[in-house]
């Protein structure tokens, strides 16, 4: 019969009548000739989509197969019949059928709305591919947590990997969804699947109780084998975990076996469980020369804000001092040793032999300032600092205003020469203009009732004196005149 219908050839136009009663005949090669013609031609008639679509389920793959690649030639207007005819064939067992189906529904791509109801027979398939398949398909529909919880709960029991990770990814898109289905996502915090696991830590800051959650990430951060999975776990759980006490060793657990992100959350949740047990202060101290600078910065800011800056004050001046460090972490345990305290505020001196970048020159500076009579020795270096660079002139004119001593005061008087002091026989540089003003009025701002030295107020007084009577240093002249009047009145 096959052979006697493939010589006869197509039916003439008009003649597809034939084509569709053949389909439902009871010879399987007149099936399989009519359904092979079909979809052989640009276009159908209306009365072929139902029986093509029941052919697609013929025992013959070979009718399937050709009754699939018939639905196709409509185009879209057929998706009403044809896309649940596909969608119960991407689960054939003849491969060239499973892919036809599948290229069949993805034709329909982007799906609407009105696709759910078919697409969803796919996720109750008993092929595991087939509801893998029908879990991406319906992702993109669901358009609601009420949707996501109807559609994805059912899933998250799912014997194959693949489609409980899909469950909880589209859960994900939804919090309250996630939220709602807290339950049903614990068990799968210890799921074998590392990719299921992964999904269900995302999961974890969206329960109504996060830190329920807690001893599950915990167990799951200790045993995990997956790279991905143990730096997830570790980090939702330094995110979740409540800071008590007791939960001190777990965060150095974390510390030292967590990701580089997990490790500086863990450090940054030490300063909330203050005060610190020597392990602990040890863990962050140790963390100064960790490879990673978010840890360097989190360890430096940890043992600030727990204070116990003072019982690492070396380490930590240690950073603040290498030329190699980033300049963030450098900033960082400068602010530790100022907020150290008066026991601290050697290792703040002791700074100033490092040449620092400006920014940490003026930061510097005002840790310095904030000491009072305690940063009297390191006048010289402030007025240096405040020499070149700009930014340091306000903070150094302030400290001395109040604080300075006959040193000090030297220092401002010799930066309002037009000429630096130099070795004999090298050409002495000049001081620049701008720093000959700023010198001249700083020594006019100085509390000159807070020196012990008279001698320092009648040196000042004299240089300022010799300026306000030049006439050929206009630079100077006028800050000087107003810096003796402010000397006399006592201000």
């Amino acid at each position: 019969i096959a052979a006697a219908l493939a010589r006869v050839g197509p039916p003439a136009a008009g003649g597809e009548g034939v084509l569709v009663a053949a389909l439902g005949s009871k010879s399987r090669p007149a099936r399989a000739y009519a359904a092979r013609t079909l979809a052989g031609m640009t276009a159908l008639p209306a009365d072929a989509l139902a029986p093509l679509a029941a052919a697609a389920a013929d025992e013959s793959a070979a009718v399937r197969l050709s009754a699939i690649q018939a639905l196709a030639v409509p185009g879209r207007d057929a998706r009403a019949v044809a896309l649940p005819a596909a969608v119960g064939r991407v689960g054939d067992d003849d491969p060239e059928v499973r892919k036809a189906a599948v290229a069949l529904v993805n034709s329909y791509l982007p799906f609407d709305e009105t696709h759910e109801p078919a697409l969803a027979k796919a996720l109750a398939h008993a092929d595991a591919r087939v509801r893998a398949l029908g879990a991406g398909w319906v992702a993109p529909l669901v358009a609601d947590a009420n949707g996501a919880r109807r559609v994805w709960k059912p899933l998250l029991a799912d014997p194959t990997a693949e489609v409980r990770a899909a469950a909880v990814r589209g859960l994900l898109r939804f919090p309250p969804a996630v939220a709602a289905c807290q339950a049903e996502l614990l068990p799968l915090l210890g799921d074998p699947a590392p990719a299921v696991a992964a999904a269900a830590l995302d999961a974890v800051p969206h329960f109504v109780d996060p830190a329920a959650a807690a001893d599950r990430v915990a167990a799951l951060f200790r045993t995990a084998t997956d790279a991905d999975v143990k730096g997830r776990a570790g980090l939702v759980l330094v995110r979740v975990a409540d800071a008590k006490p007791d939960r001190l060793d777990l965060y150095r657990e974390l510390f030292k076996g967590g990701t580089a992100d997990a490790k500086a959350a863990c450090l940054a949740r030490f300063a909330e469980l203050a005060p610190l047990t020597p392990a602990a202060v040890g863990d962050l101290t140790a963390a100064l020369g960790d490879a990673d600078e978010g840890v360097r910065l989190a360890a430096v800011k940890g043992l600030a804000e727990s204070g116990a800056v003072r019982k690492a004050v070396k380490p930590v001046a240690a950073v603040a001092g290498r030329e190699a460090e980033t300049e963030a972490v450098r900033a960082a345990a400068i602010d530790a040793l100022a907020g150290g305290g008066p026991l601290v505020f050697d290792a703040l001196t002791d700074l100033t032999a490092h040449d620092l970048p400006p920014a940490l020159a003026v930061r510097l500076a005002k840790a310095l300032a904030a000491g009072g009579k305690k940063a009297r020795p390191v006048q010289p270096w402030l007025v240096k600092q405040a020499e070149a660079n700009a930014d340091c002139r306000p903070v150094a004119a302030d400290y001395l205003a109040a604080h300075a001593d006959a040193a000090g005061v030297q220092e401002l008087i010799l930066r309002t020469h037009l000429f630096q002091k130099a070795p004999p026989g090298v050409k002495a540089p000049k001081n620049p203009p701008e720093v000959r003003k700023w010198a001249t009025a700083a020594l006019g701002d100085v509390d000159f009732s807070q020196l012990d030295a008279a001698p320092a107020r009648a040196a000042a007084l004299n240089r300022l004196r010799e300026m306000a009577e030049r006439r050929d240093d206009p630079d100077t002249k006028a800050p000087a005149e107003v810096a003796v009047r402010k000397i006399t009145r006592g201000k």
